[in-house]
């Protein structure tokens, strides 16, 4: 990261230098990699003592390899969001573009009593049709079990956000900027770490199916 700043301010870079040079985009090539060097046998001269072998060597390998991608991905999602705010985004344009011929459109409308009784969103959808356009956040639930759920989590996202506002600025700052780092890429090391270090869960899932290994097949 600091490389990569340094090429920006001295050669004037573009912003997404700075996590291109400093954050991994693949872990499928050097573990395959490995692979290859511990086929071809050159791990046997990277061995540790006369009990070490070239596949536990290459299996050490993989872990640190792991390791690192978990790492590197989470901080991706923490902190690449943060070297790029100076980069204006793709579709930012496009957005403002979009609203502004949206209030152009609706400030040019003459609404009519039947556009009163049945308003409709900037979308030009009424709550009926809205209601019942998908989208990919759209609940698979029914609507009998929807609805309540969706106001319930409607009142707890209020007080929590009432309770958020009363907290001091540099102590929202603080805790935001913690949240960052409980992403995709580190709840799923979590949950990878309880499976392969529990030894029922990691019997399910990686044991043949004759051993136990009821997620195997």
């Amino acid at each position: 990261m600091a490389l990569g700043w340094v090429l920006k301010r001295a050669f004037k870079f573009p912003t997404y230098t700075l996590p291109a040079i400093a954050f991994n985009n693949t872990t499928a090539l050097p573990l395959l990699l490995i692979q290859s060097l511990e086929t071809s046998g050159i791990l046997d001269n990277l061995t540790m003592g006369g009990n070490d072998t070239a596949s536990a060597a290459a299996s050490r390998a993989k872990s640190y390899f792991l390791v690192s991608a978990m790492v590197g991905n989470s901080l991706t999602f923490a902190i690449g969001p943060k070297l790029l705010d100076d980069e204006e985004a793709p579709d930012k344009n496009f957005e403002e573009q979009r609203k502004q011929e949206e209030i152009a459109h609706a400030n040019g409308r003459i609404e009519t009593d039947e556009e009163h009784a049945e308003p409709v969103n900037c979308s030009y959808r009424t709550a009926e049709g809205q209601e019942e356009h998908v989208t990919e956040t759209t609940t698979l639930l029914p609507g009998g079990l929807a609805r309540p759920g969706g106001q319930v989590i409607g009142k707890v996202s209020d007080e929590a956000e009432h309770q958020w506002v009363k907290l001091p600025p540099y102590l929202r700052k603080s805790l935001k900027f913690a949240g960052s780092f409980l992403n995709a890429p580190l709840w799923g090391a979590i949950i990878g770490a309880i499976i392969g270090l529990s030894p029922p869960l990691h019997r399910a899932f990686f044991n043949q199916p004759s051993d136990g290994g009821i997620f195997k097949a």
